[in-house]
Formats: C-alpha cells, structure tokens, sequence
C-alpha cells in the first residue's frame, strides 16, 4: 500500500512512542509490537541495512544471535523454538528501527515517552487507591509495609522488579531533561515541570521498593548530573550539582524510612543476615521467613549456578533446559529448599554462562559494555545512565530470560543505536 512520507513518519514515530509506554506491560507490549511490524510490513518502505549499520547492530542482536547458535544444545526441539521466539522482537527493532534510523525522532520520542509514562504512574497510582482501599488502609496503619510495591505491581499483573528497572530508567530521562533545560537557560516554568517529573518518578521507585532499584536510581542521578554538567559548564557547577542531589536524595530516603520502619529491617539484618549459611539454607529452622528474600539465598543460588556452569563452560546446559537442569543440581546437592522454590539464577551473567557456556559470558559483557560504549563515544550521559542501571539490574535478576527486560533493552539500545547512527552519518557529512 502506499502513502505519504511524511503521514508515514508521523504514524511510525506514534507507534514508536506506543511501544515504548507498552513494555512493561505484558500483553500490551505484544501487542503493541505486533501492530508496529503490521505497519511497518503494510506500507513497507525499504530499511537501510548496510555494512555500517549492521556491524554495530550486531551488538543488540547479541541475546538472538546466542539463543540461534546454541539452538543445537537444546533437549527438546520445541522447547529451543519457544525460548528463541522471544527474542524475535530483537529482529523487529533491528529491521524497524534502526533499518529506519533516518526517521526516529529520537529527542521527541524520550521526551514524549517520559512524560507519558509518568502520568501512566500518577494514573496507576490512583487507580490503585480507588480499588484497592483494604491495601491503602492496612498500610496508612503501617501494616505489612514490605510488600506496598509488590501488590502495587500485582494489581495491575507487572513484575515489581522489571517495573522499577524501567521506572529507574523513566526517572533518568526526565533528569536529563530537567539538567538540560538549565544548560539551556530554559524559563523557570519549564524547570519546575521537568523538576516535578523528576521527583514524580523518582517517589514511584521508592514505592515499588526493589532494592537493586534504589541502587541503580542513587548511581545514575549522581553520574549523569557531573557527567552532563561537567560536560556542558564545568567541573566546580558539577560537583556542586552532586552535592545538593546527595543532600536531596538522603532527605527523600530518611523520610521514606521514617514513614516506613520496615525500611530499615529490610535493607540492613534482613538482607546480610544467616550469610553463614549460604549453601546450606536447610539447616536453618525457617528458610522461608529467615532466608527466603535475603542476599544469603541469592548467594546460594548463584554457588550452585557457577558450580553447575563450571562443569559446563564449554557449551553450556542449552537455553531451554538451564532452569530444568538448574532444579536438578539443587536435588543432587540436597538443598531443597531451593528445589521446592525452584528458583533462577537470578543473575544475567551467571545465567548465560550457564545456558552457552563461556562464550556466553563474554557476550553478555559485550551486551552491556557496548552500552557504555555508544554513551561514551556520543558523550551522552543519559545512555551511560541506562547502560549502568541494566548492568547493575542484572546481577541480581535475569532481565535478558524475560520477554519485558528484552523488549525494553533492545528497544532503548536500538534508539541509541539511532543516535549513533545519525552522529556517524554527519560525521561522514561533515568531513565531505
């Protein structure tokens, strides 16, 4: 079919925006990519794949390009072909996006879908306490104040960790926007907006409350705010810039803990305690109460993953059968607490080596140095921001084994992509 360039662009930079606010959302999100590829096959315009654009391609597509070259090592055929197809998104964002790198209007897009997404929160938010009033009373009365994110999260079927991996990300990009809007000695009434996004997505992580998110949210902020002030005034402003986040942030968590004191169990004795019992959790009387989301049954896991891996290295277990094989050792190692639970590895690194072996390792690096990399040589801050919130968000969780963590990583790696693309395709411009 045909039509126009530019009611083309429009319709396809919509539905790149409609992707983006649909990730996190399961079904949705199939959806949503569903009807961008329809799009994109109906009024088919040819992407620009050339030696350039797949080379650094190449670098999204590594998740697909191991699930294709260990296919062999899988038991069960049907099973390799289940856990390949979850990566064909990654194709999609491949031919789609950066195939049509020329298109993406990628500040538009960022700030678009930051905006978007947390008025989705702040919509969620009340949604939440209109339907959900037991929940609301029992925690106003400070009843079972652990698990505020997760039935949040629940009510609307998201993962809480996968969530607040991108509600971390959410709040990077209206940071960068608010550091650029001073940069650019915008009005004040666009700082106060892009000062208020800012804390509206920084207050749902801290709802949601995954440990690792706090961590990842306190690294980022500090980093890309002497990052991009460094970068764009100077090192006296940068420094001073980190001070009063620092001062902020500490604020914001004191009161959060005030609020909430099971805050301060939970990341101190709830979290480091019984480690003298990694490996061991069925000694302990309870594991379940004492252990069950502590760091002790973490490290647990991943001793048994690096053991199992070991034995491994070459080729791994198969991509299908690592959680299968991964029960099994547990048996065979008599710890049955995490054999009843059934748990994952639980860590990104860790899991691949177990899945293809060593090659598997070494390409997960390159999958998230590669980040770092496009951040590094387009002095974006807000790229090494996303790069350092997914390498520290997967080591302790999986997001590449799930279909939310894999459309949200390769979609944001192929806009940064975008970005690199268009910066090379100046360059080359630029030096005619």
């Amino acid at each position: 079919m045909k039509i126009s360039e530019e009611r083309f662009n429009k319709m396809y930079n919509f539905l790149l925006l409609t992707v983006s606010l649909a990730l996190p959302f399961g079904k949705l999100s199939n959806l949503a990519i569903i009807l961008f590829t329809s799009f994109n096959l109906i009024f088919y315009k040819r992407p620009e794949l050339n030696k350039q654009i797949w080379k650094i391609a190449l670098l999204m597509l590594i998740p697909l390009i191991l699930e294709a070259l260990f296919f062999w090592n899988n038991d069960v055929f049907v099973k390799g072909i289940k856990s390949l197809m979850k990566y064909i998104s990654l194709l999609v964002f491949y031919f789609f996006i950066i195939g049509h790198y020329k298109r993406v209007n990628v500040n538009q897009l960022l700030r678009r879908y930051a905006v978007s997404m947390t008025i989705v929160l702040v919509l969620l938010e009340i949604r939440f306490v209109i339907f959900f009033q037991e929940y609301v009373q029992k925690y106003l009365n400070g009843i079972d104040l652990w698990e505020v994110g997760y039935v949040f999260t629940q009510s609307f079927k998201v993962h809480a960790p996968a969530l607040n991996l991108q509600l971390v990300f959410v709040a990077c990009v209206n940071l960068y926007f608010l550091i650029q809007s001073f940069i650019q000695k915008s009005s004040p009434q666009i700082k106060v907006l892009n000062l208020g996004l800012v804390f509206i997505a920084a207050i749902h992580v801290i709802v949601v409350n995954t440990r690792i998110s706090l961590v990842c949210l306190l690294f980022s902020f500090i980093f890309m705010i002497f990052y991009e002030i460094k970068r764009n005034i100077n090192i006296k402003k940068a420094l001073l810039s980190v001070l009063i986040l620092s001062f902020t942030f500490s604020t914001i968590i004191s009161i959060a803990i005030y609020s909430n004191p099971f805050m301060v169990e939970k990341y101190t004795s709830f979290t480091f305690s019984n480690l003298d019992k990694v490996g061991k959790l069925d000694e302990m009387e309870h594991p379940e109460i004492d252990a069950f989301n502590g760091l002790v049954n973490r490290l647990s896991i991943w001793k048994s993953s690096l053991e199992l891996a070991n034995e491994n290295w070459l080729t791994g277990v198969g991509a299908s059968d690592a959680n299968k094989d991964l029960i099994q050792y547990f048996k065979d190692t008599n710890q049955y607490f995490l054999a009843k639970y059934k748990f994952a590895t639980h860590n990104q690194y860790l899991n691949y080596y177990l899945k293809f072996g060593i090659i598997g390792f070494i390409l997960t690096i390159c999958y998230m140095l590669g980040q770092f990399y496009l951040g590094n040589i387009l002095r974006n801050g807000l790229i090494i921001a996303f790069a350092i919130v997914f390498t520290i968000s997967n080591l302790t969780d999986d997001f590449l084994n799930r279909f939310d963590g894999i459309g949200f990583s390769g979609f944001f790696y192929s806009i940064f992509i975008v970005l690199y693309l268009k910066w090379y395709s100046d360059k080359l411009t630029s030096s005619d």
